[in-house]
């Protein structure tokens, strides 16, 4: 498993109101690098949930919420500034980001899927050893079951 560079974390405050304009393209490329590293967590973390890498799992974590907290405060940092026109160029810093965003998106929607269709068949195939003790249609009335020893036969005389 490689490990990414997180590098310095960044510190909205840091930044003047007045000098943000200015600072547009280093603010769009921060975000980009930011959200690539993200993009890239992400990936391992699919690897990791296929393969069922609990260990690596919890390896990923840390970094990844490190990288969510900062993209996070630089895109709030981004929009204080103000964001520039929308640009129909697909080489804009801006669309390049609105990309990496998507494609974080459609990342963590897919490992959510994953996950809950792997919670799902574990669920379903623990229900046929451990049966529930409520039936269908009747609330939360628990099911009463007559349970016997064996078999008796009863005839009428």
């Amino acid at each position: 498993m490689e490990t990414l560079n997180l590098g310095a974390p960044h510190d909205p405050r840091a930044c003047n109101s007045t000098g943000l304009a200015g600072n547009m393209p280093v603010l769009f490329s921060e975000c980009i690098e930011t959200a690539g590293n993200l993009s890239e967590i992400l990936t391992q973390e699919t690897a990791a949930l296929r393969s069922f890498s609990g260990e690596d799992l919890l390896h990923l974590l840390p970094g990844k919420q490190i990288l969510v907290n900062e993209l996070q405060d630089r895109l709030e940092t981004l929009r204080k500034a103000g964001l520039e026109k929308a640009s129909l160029d697909p080489s804009s810093p801006r669309t390049q980001l609105r990309n990496l965003l998507r494609n974080i998106q459609e990342q963590n929607r897919a490992n959510e899927v994953f996950i809950q269709n792997t919670l799902g068949f574990w669920q379903d195939m623990l229900s046929l050893f451990f049966r529930s003790s409520y039936g269908p249609g009747q609330g939360n009335a628990a099911v009463k079951r007559a349970f016997s020893k064996g078999r008796t036969f009863r005839t009428e005389v």
